[in-house]
């Protein structure tokens, strides 16, 4: 959640995550698959037009028609509920002091800004832009209020605030909204499951090497599931 906050091009709770988890109690590895999936009503042609004609990836990228159903927040929960110490509340304490009391600039992110002046015109990401546009220098004090709103509503909820009620709803109706809009719905996010997966091993180099592999089942509407192109 702390890089929700000072790496918002990256992270946050409406993404996607894969997690391997040592439980060293038992001794195993586990591997909990939460990637964001495709929204059960995703056209088969999501990059084109109603008349064929191609959609700049660039214009794509920051619409709706590209957001999945977001996995993190139900895969963090599943993996504290089995094996977490500290209270859900307690995690998030860090994040929304840093949201709401600011952070300085990094230089990735201003490199990224930089890069991508069009975000000066999105209400997200004005607060990192001057007057004229340009992004704040690197080191300028960040606020971001409105996710340490989110993150308490968060953090007194569970992961279901973001899976049912005024979030859900607000980001059912940012993202099936503008020039391309999405087909999220709100049965989408409310049915969304996470998988618990045996990592894949072998021996090399005389360590044990475990990576975990996403199962991507065949869907009638794109062939494989999509990830979420936005982090939220």
């Amino acid at each position: 959640m702390m890089l929700a906050v000072v790496e918002p091009q990256s992270s946050g709770p409406g993404g996607g995550s894969l997690l391997l988890v040592w439980d060293a109690r038992v001794r195993k590895l586990a591997f909990y698959e939460g990637l964001a999936s495709a929204p059960a009503l995703m056209p088969v042609d999501w990059a084109h037009t109603a008349d064929g004609g191609a959609i700049d990836l660039h214009v794509l990228d920051r619409t709706g028609r590209v957001v999945g159903v977001p996995g993190t927040l139900r895969t963090l929960a599943l993996v504290d509920a089995k094996t977490g110490k500290l209270p859900w509340e307690r995690l998030f304490r860090d994040a929304i002091a840093t949201a709401d009391g600011g952070f300085a600039m990094p230089h990735y992110l201003h490199t990224i800004l930089s890069e991508r002046p069009e975000l000066a015109h999105e209400a997200a990401f004005a607060g990192y832009f001057d007057a004229t546009g340009v992004p704040l220098p690197v080191g300028a004090m960040l606020h971001n209020p409105e996710l340490a709103a989110t993150l308490r509503q968060i953090a007194t909820r569970g992961a279901e605030a973001l899976h049912g009620g005024a979030i859900a709803q607000d980001i059912v109706a940012e993202t099936t909204s503008g020039r391309y809009p999405g087909t999220l719905t709100a049965d989408d996010l409310a049915g969304y499951q996470v998988h618990q997966r045996d990592p894949v091993c072998l021996v090399a180099f005389d360590r044990r090497i475990c990576r975990g592999f996403p199962v991507r089942p065949q869907s009638k509407i794109s062939g494989m599931g999509r990830e979420s192109r936005k982090s939220g």
